[in-house]
């Protein structure tokens, strides 16, 4: 008997210890798997609150927009007939108006309920120099939390009072914001510049409290105040949150620059939520592996199964990380492709007329001068400068026209040092007609694979750029670096350094701090250097100037025999 049981004993304990294999094995893959579905829901919650975000600024301006309209038409009348002109504005639905008196005192007011919460809502910013929204308010007459946009209205230079254009939280947070905070929807929050919860979908309580704050009511139940620090500081980010015995939430955050003002935006999931579907999958498989290990040779096909359902599901994952690239990518050139189509309709709508009023201002200075019998030099003053704006106005419609239209690049295997110094004699007259010492180190060659016409396009504006920064008898220094896999490229200028504040957005287009500058050169550089497979920064310093560096991946390896080919090949083309 005891050699009969003996078999079963060896097969129940082996079978048992591979049970324990497989179980341990088993949550180690479901830990894996489960951060994985954690990882990638960050990601995508991380683009809907960013696309969030970016529709609560875009409905905002647009409320902003009526409102400077409406101002713009209130500073150009007599005050007198301000009342007139409220009167007959034509507002967005939902939305109403009022002017603030800089004492504090409301003009126009439709109830005297509305009249103090707006004066109250409104005290913190009234006086501001620029357009402003304050935080939501109850003002006694709706259900619905308002917010109010406070617009200055100026005469002679000062602040005569403020225009106040009232509209619906809901408004502004529009329908794909609207969770109705339940376990199954992700919590929406809004925090402003201090900490003040403005929304909190999921609790409701917590509007007007101000967070972090040592000793406030929720401090117990946070153990710090990370992520919230983060909100405040205007990152955009991800992260965990443990509320005191509240389930371990995902918040991903995102700042939302609106009107004056600089708001968080966050939406969070519990984390049980999220790996619902994994959680109750894994459990099935588990249990599927014990019943098979218990039945013998059933244990070697779950297992198999198993490893084929986790290639899929790794499969699927980068298959979706593919389609959101391609999206992503799509959708950038849809955007640039919109931008060609309404480049390509402002220089048809703008150029000709342009060029037309260029030459009747060319005639108009010769018919002035041939029935007077002479020259006019304030008039010929007056067509100079009529004639630069027109051409101004002609430049800035090519660089949008350019920027929108960048072709793909047509790469060809060349010398970088070749081109660039090629590249550098347009710009010595230019030089020297500024009085600015050109230094080079092109030593460092090596060959890259470039469209000559774009790059010299980009290559061009960090010169110019340079050239404008450069101080008066200034050096401007152009470098080369080689290193393994890739080359760099340094274009510098002595001039003063760049504020620490517009580094961040000096590639954005549009972004421009001349007087007459479109905001487009530094952003083109970017696209053409992106085309090339490439990137490009900035470093600035007080004392030290300012360097853009450019970095592109070299070509690759020639064939054994291939340049002796080239060589031959050119020899018989001569």
């Amino acid at each position: 008997m005891e050699i009969k049981s003996r078999p079963w004993l060896i097969a129940g304990a082996a079978g048992l210890a591979l049970l324990l294999l497989f179980g341990l094995a088993a949550r180690v893959l479901y830990d894996r798997t489960e951060q994985r579905v954690v990882a990638k829901h960050a990601r995508d919650h991380q683009l809907v609150t960013q696309f969030a975000a970016g529709a609560l600024v875009h409905r905002a301006e647009s409320f902003q927009h009526a409102a400077e309209i409406l101002a713009a038409r209130l500073e150009a009348a007599p005050e007198n007939q301000w009342p007139q002109r409220l009167a007959s504005a034509s507002l967005p639905a939902r939305t109403r108006v009022c002017l603030l008196r800089p004492d504090g005192t409301l003009l126009y007011p439709e109830q005297a309920e509305a009249l103090a919460s707006l004066s109250l809502a409104a005290a913190p910013w009234r006086g501001s120099a620029g357009p402003v929204l304050t935080n939501p308010f109850s003002d006694g007459a709706s259900v619905e939390r308002q917010l109010a946009l406070l617009v200055p209205l100026r005469r002679q230079e000062r602040i005569r009072a403020h225009l106040v254009l009232t509209f619906p939280l809901e408004a502004l947070l529009g329908e794909p914001l609207r969770f109705g905070g339940g376990a199954e929807q992700p919590n929406l929050a809004l925090l402003d510049e201090e900490g003040t919860v403005l929304v909190n979908t999921r609790h409701p309580e917590m509007l007007g409290r101000r967070i972090p704050a040592a000793g406030h009511a929720c401090q117990p139940c946070h153990s710090d105040f990370a992520l919230e620090r983060r909100m405040l500081a205007g990152e955009t980010g991800a992260g965990q949150l443990q509320v005191a015995q509240e389930p371990l939430a995902l918040v991903t955050f995102a700042p939302v620059e609106v009107a004056g003002r600089r708001w968080s935006l966050s939406l969070s999931q519990p984390y049980s939520t999220i790996v619902a579907e994994t959680h109750r999958g894994f459990r099935s498989i588990v249990f599927l592996l014990g019943f098979s290990l218990l039945v013998g040779l059933a244990a070697v096909g779950g297992f198999i199964e198993l490893r084929a359902r986790q290639r899929r599901a790794e499969e699927r994952a980068r298959m979706a990380e593919r389609q959101a690239a391609m999206e992503s990518r799509l959708r950038q050139s849809e955007q640039l492709a919109s931008m060609g189509r309404m480049a390509s309709q402002i220089a048809h709508q703008i150029n000709t007329p342009l060029a037309t009023l260029g030459l009747n201002v060319a005639w108009l200075e010769e018919e002035v001068k041939r029935r007077l019998g002479r020259r006019d030099l304030e008039l010929e003053e007056v067509s100079r400068a009529l004639a630069g704006e027109i051409e101004r106005l002609q430049r800035v419609v090519n660089e949008y026209l350019r920027f929108g239209r960048l072709p793909q690049a047509a790469r060809t295997r060349q010398s970088l040092r070749a081109a660039v110094e090629g590249y550098l004699a347009f710009f010595e007259p230019e030089l020297r007609t500024r009085g600015l010492r050109l230094e080079t180190e092109l030593d460092a060659d090596a060959e890259v694979e470039l469209d000559a016409t774009l790059f010299g396009q980009a290559f061009g504006n960090l010169v110019r750029n340079a050239i404008e920064a450069s101080a008066e008898n200034g050096t401007l220094r152009v470098e080369l670096e080689r290193h393994s896999d890739h080359v760099a490229l340094h274009v510098h200028n002595d001039g003063p350094p760049i504020p620490a504040a517009h580094r961040p957005r000096l590639f954005e287009p549009f972004f421009t701090t001349k007087p007459n500058g479109t905001g487009l050169g530094l952003a083109y550089a970017r696209r053409v250097v992106e085309e090339h497979g490439g990137t490009i920064d900035c470093t600035s310093a007080p004392g030290a100037g300012t360097t853009f560096t450019v970095r592109l991946p070299r070509a690759p390896a020639r064939a054994p025999g291939e340049e002796s080919k080239e060589l031959l090949l050119a020899g018989a083309g001569r």
